[in-house]
């Protein structure tokens, strides 16, 4: 599954002509890492209506949601990194053990060097733009791929970037699985991944062919589990909603399914209607705010989730349009699609439960999530953080942690590997190599053979007493 041989060659010379540039500019500068943000910064700031219009082409998403999860998440993380460089790039400096006369050592973050950056299709500028940021401000070139599933905003994509950076520095590739499929086997210096774990994995295999690091961003089914007797339904029910059918449920973070006590459960529902009327009304297939399913395949394959189970609210959807409605499902069989695969859409299963032990099966029957919502007490939720790994945690709320520069992002195993956000991104994206100054002056006798009885006892003792006073 490769592209054309002219296609391969031009690729390969991209990349060359990155590299070409990284070697002889001085990228790890504090003001060129400074110039590339701003640039960013400015590339988005000039075409925020453009940004819009290819967002609501391919997702319908709404002004405001473009905005909000869009555009606005990427300036502040630009504005974080940028004022925080000067301080992140100073080296560490210290002294190694007295047994080498007080010789120094320096520890500096440098540019991996040439990234590779392939984003997804349900938040491309986001998702795009923010790894980019945090590649730029760690010193770094990149190429960008874009998901050809969103067309109108891969073209954007690349229109701007080719406008305002040169390509040495950052280029766009769009194109197909087969051109994916070759970048990832390219010797690029990192790879970060945002998409499925299924292709999550391809992209691993193919980075293994010349030992590439990867960053996967990844999803899977993130639990809601509320615990008994949770007081406050109605705000729980809220945030959840907003949550769940953000950008039509096509969110690797939104709340898969909801773990809920059997007494509760009416209520609960009844709370989650009265929140999806308040913010799309009576018929959100008419809301013009109300986003759509990105493709025909997404859509057919999440109509087909709801053959075989207990629709108890909404269900329609409208085929020219790629939109569903919100719709809960309540108790779906252990092999049903909505019990085992990521949903990644406006349909929210909810599993009742008589004790704790039914609400941890349920649970466990997925692998490590992205995120863990919980509703309930601080006492159970450190039992939970404990005997559930996830990729965060998250009390009485959803999705807000991700919108944080302050705190790393990133999953555990089929969630993901590694993590950025803020310093997190520019720590991912850097080296970080020591350097030791040895004194010539400061020789030390004892490393060198022979090794005699005394030589050896004497080096043993020195080492013991140098532990016990500097540990």
């Amino acid at each position: 599954m490769l592209p054309s041989p002219m296609l391969q060659k031009s690729l390969e010379e991209l990349l060359q002509k990155q590299r070409t540039y990284f070697s002889k500019n001085d990228t790890s500068s504090l003001e060129w890492r400074q110039k590339q943000l701003d640039t960013l910064f400015r590339l988005i700031k000039e075409n925020e209506r453009i940004i819009e219009d290819a967002l609501h082409a391919d997702l319908r998403k709404s002004s405001a949601e473009a905005w909000m999860t869009e555009i606005e998440p990427t300036y502040d993380e630009i504005t974080y990194l940028k004022r925080r460089l000067p301080y992140w790039l100073k080296p560490e400096k210290g002294i190694l053990s007295p047994l080498f006369f007080l010789s120094t050592y320096t520890i500096k973050p440098l540019p991996r060097g040439q990234v590779l950056i392939l984003s997804p299709w349900n938040y491309p500028f986001n998702l795009t733009f923010i790894p980019l940021a945090g590649a730029l401000a760690a010193g770094n070139t990149a190429i960008l791929k874009p998901s050809e599933i969103s067309p109108n905003s891969s073209g954007v994509i690349k229109e701007l970037v080719e406008r305002y950076f040169p390509e040495e520095i950052v280029a766009v590739v769009e194109g197909d699985a087969k051109v994916a499929d070759h970048l990832t086997r390219m010797p690029f210096d990192l790879i970060f991944f945002t998409g499925s774990p299924a292709v999550g994995r391809f992209v691993m295999r193919n980075a293994a062919h010349h030992l590439v690091p990867v960053v996967l961003e990844l999803g899977g089914k993130s639990p809601v589990y509320i615990e008994q007797g949770f007081s406050d339904l109605k705000v729980g029910a809220r945030r959840i909603a907003w949550g769940k059918w953000l950008n039509a449920g096509q969110t690797c973070l939104a709340p898969d399914y909801v773990v809920i006590h059997e007494s509760q459960v009416e209520g609960f529902i009844s709370r989650l209607e009265d929140a999806i009327q308040s913010m799309w009304g009576n018929n959100p297939l008419e809301n013009p705010d109300y986003p759509k399913i990105i493709n025909q395949k997404h859509f057919e394959r999440l109509t087909g989730y709801l053959n075989d189970v207990e629709i108890v609210y909404g269900g329609k959807n409208n085929p020219e349009g790629l939109l569903i409605q919100p719709t809960i499902v309540v108790n779906p069989p252990a092999g049903h699609p909505l019990a085992r695969e990521e949903i990644f859409g406006p349909i929210l299963p909810i599993f009742t439960y008589r004790t704790e032990d039914e609400a941890y099966e349920i649970i466990c029957r997925n692998p490590y999530p992205l995120a863990f919502y919980f509703f309930g007490s601080k006492k159970k939720l450190n039992f939970l953080e404990k005997h559930f790994p996830a990729g965060a945690y998250v009390r009485n709320d959803v999705v807000i942690h991700v919108a944080d520069s302050n705190i790393p992002f990133g999953g555990i195993r089929t969630s993901g590997i590694g993590r950025y956000h803020g310093k997190y991104s520019f720590e991912t994206f850097s080296r970080f190599a020591p350097t030791v100054n040895h004194y010539l002056a400061t020789d030390i006798p004892f490393r060198y053979p022979p090794y005699t009885k005394r030589k050896t006892s004497v080096a043993k003792t020195l080492w013991n007493i140098v532990r016990l006073i500097f540990g």
